[in-house]
């Protein structure tokens, strides 16, 4: 806390934007993003400098851990998006923000892309990481083919997304290009509300 509160001399804040304290990584990930925001522009500089060139042993072990912020998390997929080993530990982890996996989407790694679109419940949540997906030139037909299905079987319908119209036609035939598709019955959140 002394490190990142916005009192404490600059030379202390700038102690924790090097990564310079003894701190477990999620702790450390929370500091440097913390004073990416500091009133202090070199002490911002060099928290964003220190948090996109992290040790391996601080990334590995605090990317997968579940404990650290959603935000954090986002922050780093941001940063590390392009890195398909840390890339694939924070898309893993289960606290890492939907809009932060869509915001990385369209311009991640094929690889990258697979793990993505493998991960079914976000897709189904957020679809806004299909429409990103979708746009990715590294993405394979097969995948963005397979992740569309699977979301118009499941009653997601995303018009302005080609690949979902071809979709719905391979799934349902072309009349279903001009038919909207048949309205499914209440979740179960809503039965049980009427229960």
């Amino acid at each position: 806390k002394k490190h990142v509160d916005p009192k404490a001399p600059v030379p202390l804040r700038m102690v924790g934007a090097k990564a310079l304290v003894p701190l477990q990584p999620p702790d450390m990930l929370g500091l440097l993003f913390l004073l990416t925001y500091d009133a202090e522009a070199n002490v911002r500089e060099q928290a964003k400098k220190t948090a996109s060139t992290l040790q391996d042993r601080i990334a590995a072990s605090g990317f997968r851990d579940e404990s650290v912020q959603p935000p954090v998390l986002g922050f780093f997929l941001r940063l590390y998006g392009q890195n398909d080993a840390y890339a694939e530990m924070l898309i893993l982890n289960a606290n890492t923000p939907d809009d932060a996996i869509a915001a990385v989407a369209d311009s991640c790694s094929k690889r990258t892309a697979e793990i993505v679109g493998q991960n079914q419940l976000r897709l189904l949540r957020h679809d806004d990481i299909i429409r990103q997906l979708a746009r990715n030139p590294q993405a394979e037909g097969a995948l963005i083919d397979g992740v569309c299905d699977f979301a118009v079987r499941n009653g997601l319908m995303l018009d302005d997304v080609p690949q979902m119209v071809a979709a719905k036609v391979r799934l349902f035939g072309p009349e279903s290009a001009i038919q909207p598709l048949p309205q499914q019955g209440p979740t179960a959140d809503q039965v049980m509300a009427e229960f």
